[in-house]
């Protein structure tokens, strides 16, 4: 008898499967790599709708049967990544780490530290990157790859000669030694001359943090306000990351006018037209509530009373389109 079981997962790998599903290879903070199947996914009127694009960090309800795959039956989106996959060069690094994880972490076996660095790593790839050219050679990929390859134990040995000991000059990079080399233990089929300052970069990529706690906030509020959501909204977000009540709240409060900004959102969805009546008036503050705007933003956004019972109906009616 299986059983159903809920996820915080980033879909790694997206696969067409039969007339309508979709077959997902995504990575979880709770098992690790999972492989699972979205039914009736591909149809138009499927309820996940784009919840599980490429890159999607999603919390999934999955029921896990007798099958190797485990099959989804529910999402909702934690960070979307869009501005990611939007821009050709943002997307190719992002699938680059994706491909990386894949590769690394075949078998089901949670790796929390994984999970925050791939997670970290998209919110980076959120923001402004500047386009290097080679996605292959951007710092960004290459150190998300060493860092994955430390935390999987297959790092190459670097700090003396992989062959003999010798703690160096270390000259070249030898696969078959597994690492750097000297002169004397140089050559091969596979070997290569190593330039100047190459170990001393590598060893900077490794030892640089994407993001810390503090930045990791402020990124992510930055770049899911711009997504038009709310405080609200956010707060529970970061908060179901474990970060820290206090460092949410400074972030929020210092971010900018949320009453100005539940005025953009209401006017991107409804147009720029004034409720033509109470119950318009109520579908917009549902709408702007279902973003994760508190009840003081949406009063000053849309003019609403503050009235006990509208807040009532407000908590009970679950229409947020």
């Amino acid at each position: 008898m299986g059983r159903t079981y809920r996820a915080d997962a980033i879909v790694l790998r997206s696969i067409r499967f039969g007339e309508a599903d979709r077959v997902l290879h995504i990575y979880t903070a709770e098992r690790g790599r999972v492989n699972a199947i979205a039914k009736g996914v591909r149809k138009t009127t499927s309820r996940f709708g784009g919840r599980l694009e490429p890159l999607t960090r999603a919390a999934l309800m999955l029921h896990e049967g007798r099958g190797e795959l485990h099959t989804i039956s529910g999402a909702d989106i934690v960070s979307a990544h869009a501005a990611v996959r939007e821009r050709p060069h943002t997307l190719r690094i992002a699938l680059i780490g994706a491909e990386a994880v894949l590769k690394l972490h075949p078998e089901p076996d949670p790796q929390p530290r994984v999970f925050d660095g791939l997670a970290r790593f998209l919110e980076l790839l959120d923001g402004p990157v500047p386009d290097s050219g080679d996605p292959a050679a951007d710092a960004l990929a290459v150190g998300f790859q060493l860092k994955l390859l430390l935390l999987a134990g297959y790092l190459p040995h670097l700090t003396s000669c992989a062959s003999c000991g010798t703690a160096g000059p270390l000259i070249g990079y030898s696969p078959t030694a597994g690492g750097a080399v000297c002169e004397g233990c140089s050559g091969g089929p596979e070997w290569f001359r190593l330039r100047p300052g190459s170990l001393e970069t590598i060893e900077e990529l490794i030892e640089r943090r994407y993001l810390d706690d503090e930045r990791y906030a402020r990124q992510f509020v930055v770049n899911h306000a711009e997504r038009g959501q709310g405080p609200q909204r956010i707060r529970r977000d970061l908060a179901a990351l474990g970060l820290p009540a206090l460092m949410i709240d400074t972030h929020l409060a210092s971010h900018g006018d949320w009453a100005a900004l539940a005025r953009q959102v209401v006017t991107r969805r409804f147009g720029g037209r004034p409720p033509r009546s109470w119950p318009d008036k109520a579908r917009r503050m549902r709408f702007l509530q279902y973003r994760g705007f508190a009840h003081d933003h949406i009063r000053s956004a849309l003019g609403a009373d503050a009235t006990g019972e509208f807040e009532m109906d407000l908590e009970t009616d679950t229409d947020t389109e």
